[in-house]
């Protein structure tokens, strides 16, 4: 179920998808049309959908090393505040980015504009391990971290500044 919900979330290229003007409250496509125009996100969606297949989602907030992070940025404003998934699979809990799974930012300073977003579908943002998730993301809660032992923030920002290519290649 977890993998199916993943899936038809992150495959849209919600560039290229016109949508109805007048959608119900309760269709997918209308959560859709609000994450392609800024209204609505993908892990809250993630989290409804999962919640109709009876399956237990946290929404996890903290901060990440996202567009526009340079190594070694301190997080001193709501910048790079940042929302991700954790589902429960089994009795274990695991993380689910379908925002950065589905999406990237091109080369450019604008986040605002959603033509600059490049839709392709990330693999590693599904049921992330723990240990390669702390390299980008940081929750505000220590134990959403699923690590044995949560790193500090300090040792966050120290991290180097790497995405889902470094793990594909086993760097």
């Amino acid at each position: 179920k977890v993998r199916s919900l993943f899936r038809w979330l992150t495959v849209k290229n919600l560039n290229k998808m016109i949508f109805k003007e007048q959608l119900t409250e309760d269709s997918p496509y209308y959560f859709l049309k609000g994450i392609k125009y800024g209204l609505e996100s993908y892990h809250e969606l993630f989290k409804r959908l999962c919640s109709y297949a009876g399956l237990s989602v946290k929404i996890i907030r903290g901060i990440s090393k996202s567009a526009g992070y340079k190594p070694g940025m301190p997080f001193k404003d709501s910048k790079f505040s940042n929302s991700w998934a954790s589902v429960l699979i089994d009795g274990d809990w695991h993380f689910v980015d379908c925002h950065w799974g589905a999406r990237h930012v091109n080369n450019t300073e604008d986040y605002s504009d959603p033509e600059k977003f490049c839709y392709s579908l990330d693999e590693f943002y599904f049921l992330t391990n723990p240990e390669d998730m702390i390299y980008m993301h940081y929750p505000d809660e220590p134990e959403w971290q699923l690590l044995e032992d949560p790193l500090s923030v300090e040792t966050f920002v120290e991290l180097p500044v790497v995405k889902s290519h470094f793990f594909w290649y086993g760097l």
